[in-house]
């Protein structure tokens, strides 16, 4: 307000109050400038003040040129540029557009010179990229800028706001790694709303159910249909463990285009502060191999008490047999000679029962055999040719044996018998396809065939389709045919002794027990591919060996003869339990001229040992007898004599026995039954000082 005050009369014209008039007028109008202007400033106090709190500055630029490059002089209203980019805000106005191209990062200039592009047509920019301020810490910003434009449509202006946005960027990075390693999980994630609506999949879940993550999204989780009705028998046990316990964990059965996935899941709640939920989290964990492995462990124990079972019949059969063989024998040199035929047609069916017995000891892997290195090409052609001259003209057997096998290391005999084994098997698959079968050959109108194939396997590259299967080099044998195929019970059994399919008379149900013994006696492995109606290949890996040179032996059969008078004056010890095995040979030992002690345990042989230790000449011993067994009586008899000779009979072993014995001295190992003619041959050389092994 403005006051004009005279102490005089009339002392004011008319034109002198309109002048004051003005003067009041142009008065106020000054000092509503002066408060406008001390308002404003005091409000850029408060922005200054707000803006210098945060992490960002306030920017504009005067564009003289935006091609072909652009010339900007800077302004900078906040003092923020120099915590975010440690440059003063003098100095960015001096330096200004050059320091700024400076400070963009190497690898985020592409991406700027593109907005920078966007700007020159006058749109609007929002970048997030990195600077690496003059200390050289890098850090992130987004530069949100919005040009103003003449008349002509050129870029005259830029105004800016930028901001430090450097944890957030680290947040988010954080974000993505767990983002991307919850989809890359090897188990199936599933995120579901309190409702159980589907409101995120990872990528595993798409892979192991087929369903994409769009389709997924949304859906309520029953509305999946992913398993079968064992889970649905199981939800209130999965419920009441939700409420109770918060999670539950279980295996079911995935349902995918028909076939059946084993799977392990689990599902737990994700809980707000007050305990209500928010989130269930499901993790599906496809579970095929451990089940496989679980099924194979089961096979193997199976297949290993089986074997236990095997090879205490094989020895109680042995001994058996060795009464019987052996009293055939005896009876044949004493019987007119019309009666010769018989007995001999009595001795092939006791030595078939004794190759059964074998057979039972391959598959208990309590038959070591002779392993030395081996070339399979021979033995493989050999065999074939075999099988193929005693099958139906009708099925082809073809075989396929490259010159550069690798060698083996195994024994020969029972890598014939795996081999023969094998096609035999197959053989008589296909003979049912000549009978009205449903096979593989009829439907794809096929000739039938045996195919066996060899072949080098370099485990490195290819690794083996078996858990924990070792690296390495093996030799891969197939044996497949295009017959009538297996049902999985069939598959699940076939390796079992006295398993067979076959009526009865026309199959021993040994061929495959015998070659899964020799297959993991050798340290192999063996699988089987079969389905009904499609026909049958096993495969076999067997471990390749440095050796390049391979050897193959025989074996040699003693004929049938009577014994000579060659044990005059010498005396030996017989220690067997089963009293058909002992008296049958203590007969060839005397019909020899062997003067006989016989001792019915180990104790016994030991007393008997210690009354004639100064008579005996040589230690007949059974392995496994009841109260001392044949390895205790031999270390109680090398206490009484340390060079008393010895000879060892059973009817089962392994290798690790065999080294035993050899270690302590054992001249020979004889397996029962043995004949007549091994009996002696092996006790002669035992006398005469010579040690070899087994017999």
């Amino acid at each position: 307000m403005v006051s004009v005050q005279s102490y005089r009369p009339f002392a004011y014209c008319r034109e002198d109050l309109r002048c004051l008039e003005r003067v009041a007028g142009m008065a106020a109008l000054v000092l509503g400038r002066l408060r406008t202007q001390a308002a404003l400033h005091k409000a850029e106090e408060r922005f200054q003040s707000i803006a210098d709190m945060v992490d960002a500055y306030i920017w504009s630029a005067e564009v003289k040129a935006t091609h072909p490059e652009w010339k900007v002089d800077y302004t900078v209203y906040t003092s923020g540029v120099e915590r975010i980019t440690g440059v003063p805000p003098e100095r960015f106005l001096q330096e200004g557009q050059s320091l700024w191209l400076q400070m963009i990062h190497r690898g985020d200039r592409h991406r700027v010179a593109k907005s920078l592009e966007r700007l020159a047509r006058g749109e609007k920019v929002t970048s997030v990229y990195r600077i690496q301020r003059p200390d050289g810490e890098v850090r992130w910003v987004r530069d949100s800028v919005v040009p103003t434009v003449d008349a002509q449509g050129n870029v005259v202006r830029l105004d800016g706001l930028c901001l430090d946005v450097t944890e957030e960027q680290k947040v988010a990075q954080e974000r993505d790694r767990l983002f991307e390693a919850v989809d890359r999980a090897a188990e199936a994630i599933v995120l579901l709303a309190p409702a159980a609506v589907v409101e995120y999949t990872n990528k595993t879940f798409s892979e192991l159910t087929g369903i994409p993550a769009d389709q997924a999204r949304g859906k309520r989780w029953h509305e999946l249909c992913l398993f079968n009705e064992d889970l649905n028998r199981q939800q209130r046990k999965i419920l009441h463990d939700l409420r109770t316990r918060g999670f539950w964990t279980g295996r079911t059965i995935l349902q995918r285009d028909g076939k059946s996935i084993p799977i392990e899941m689990t599902a737990s709640a994700v809980r707000d502060g007050d305990g209500s939920v928010r989130h269930w989290v499901v993790t599906i964990r496809d579970i095929s191999e451990r089940v496989a492995l679980e099924e194979q462990l089961r096979q193997s124990q199976k297949l290993e008490a089986l074997g236990t079972l095997a090879a205490g019949i094989a020895h109680d059969f042995n001994n058996l047999l060795t009464g019987i063989l052996g009293n055939i024998e005896l009876a044949a040199l004493e019987a007119p000679a019309e009666l010769h035929e018989y007995f001999d047609d009595a001795r092939k069916v006791a030595r078939r029962a004794a190759d059964l017995v074998r057979q039972l000891l391959a598959f208990a892997r309590k038959a070591p055999g002779t392993k030395q290195p081996l070339a399979l090409g021979p033995i493989i052609k050999e065999t074939t040719k075999l099988v193929a001259e005693t099958t139906d003209r009708r099925i082809a057997v073809q075989v396929d044996v490259p010159p550069d096998l690798w060698v083996v290391e195994g024994d020969p005999v029972q890598m014939q018998q795996l081999v023969m084994n094998l096609c035999v098997n197959a053989r008589d698959a296909l003979a049912d396809c000549l009978t009205g079968a449903d096979c593989r050959a009829t439907k794809n109108n096929e000739p039938l065939a045996i195919r066996v194939a060899v072949g080098n396997l370099d485990a490195h590259r290819d690794p083996l389709p078996f858990p924990g299967a070792p690296k390495g080099f093996f030799v891969k044998l197939t044996v497949g045919d295009n017959g009538p195929g297996m049902t999985e019970e069939t598959k699940s059994r076939i390796f079992e002794p006295f398993f067979t399919t076959k009526e009865v008379g026309k199959g021993t149900g040994l061929g495959l027990a015998t070659v899964y013994g020799i297959v993991t006696q050798h340290g192999g492995y063996i699988r089987v591919n079969s389905e009904p109606g499609q026909g049958t290949v096993f495969e076999v890996f067997l471990p390749a060996v440095q050796e390049t040179t391979p050897s193959v032996t025989g074996t040699e059969t003693l004929p049938l003869e009577a014994p000579k008078q060659e044990g005059v004056k010498r005396t030996i010890l017989l220690v067997d339990d089963e009293d058909s095995v002992r008296s049958y040979v203590a007969r060839v030992l005397r019909r020899a001229g062997y003067r006989v002690i016989e001792a019915s345990n180990g104790r016994e042989g030991v007393k008997a040992f210690q009354r004639h230790r100064d008579e005996i000449d040589l230690t007949v011993l059974d392995l496994i007898m009841p109260v001392m067994g044949g390895e205790e009586t031999l270390a109680a008899i090398r206490e009484l004599r340390p060079d008393a000779r010895v000879v060892m009979l059973s009817g089962t072993w392994d290798a690790s026995l065999l080294r035993r014995l050899k270690q302590s001295g054992v001249a020979y190992f004889l397996e029962k039954p043995p004949e007549m003619g091994s009996l002696l041959q092996s006790i002669r050389k035992a006398l005469e000082g010579t040690q070899a092994g087994a017999a």
